[in-house]
């Protein structure tokens, strides 16, 4: 098993990207009407993706490591890594490389990311940011994440996190009533606060995360706005196996 974009997962802990939690629900326009298309098309990127992979890990050599997988019939990446601590402080750097090429279509789409972390152990204060764009296209998003981690009662780290996300262009080309889309752009924010618990590898979560489609347009011609905003409330828990 692998993720397709590691570079992005080497250097960051989002804890989920907004895109992930909505990325299924439909895009609602101002008038009611179900476009059929879910958030991901519009508010895409800043993301790695599950997959049926093949993975090399490489040893770190002075801080730098090189990962690379293939799979997904056919997806395949390259990336390179560095991280390091300094008095307390650690950062951490990545850039990489995908190719996915579906048998069914033979259309290979090619992605660049670049990704940095950077945290310090005694105030527990962490910054985080990613961006990615697909060659040969006006398509790119990024996002920003902060916050702070402490292990205050014991059971583990709690966490509490900002983040904001912008997308461009990702739903260029696609088809729907209105017509296909010549140009768009989306943003995104979301808070959350998590508890570790470090005795069950487990960690406990609730967050809020909002949505907007701000412009779409279709052969040039611009409407605005494109969608009704869309909020969501999410609490669960994950474990490590």
């Amino acid at each position: 098993m692998g993720k397709r974009n590691d570079a992005y997962a080497s250097a960051r802990n989002f804890d989920g990207s907004i895109v992930d939690l909505a990325a299924g629900i439909n895009v609602i326009n101002p008038v009611g009407t179900n476009t059929g298309l879910g958030w991901g098309t519009f508010l895409g990127g800043v993301g790695d993706v599950s997959g049926q992979l093949i993975r090399y890990d490489s040893p770190s050599l002075a801080g730098f490591t090189v990962t690379t997988t293939w799979g997904n019939d056919d997806t395949y990446t390259g990336n390179v890594g560095w991280s390091g601590a300094f008095s307390g402080t650690n950062a951490s750097v990545a850039a990489g490389y995908s190719n996915n090429e579906p048998e069914s279509t033979g259309i290979a789409t090619e992605q660049y990311s670049l990704n940095g972390a950077i945290s310090n152990d005694a105030s527990g204060l962490f910054l985080q940011g990613a961006c990615e764009t697909v060659k040969d296209t006006d398509k790119m998003a990024w996002q920003v994440k902060g916050g702070w981690g402490q292990n205050v009662n014991g059971l583990g780290k709690t966490s509490v996190w900002a983040l904001y996300q912008v997308s461009e262009n990702f739903a260029v080309g696609t088809v729907i009533t209105a017509g296909t889309v010549s140009a768009s752009e989306a943003h995104g924010y979301g808070v959350g606060l998590s508890q570790a618990l470090d005795a069950v590898g487990a960690t406990m979560f609730v967050r809020y995360d909002a949505r907007a489609l701000d412009s779409i347009a279709f052969g040039g011609a611009a409407l605005e706005p494109g969608a009704k905003d869309l909020t969501t409330a999410t609490a669960g828990m994950t474990v490590t196996f």
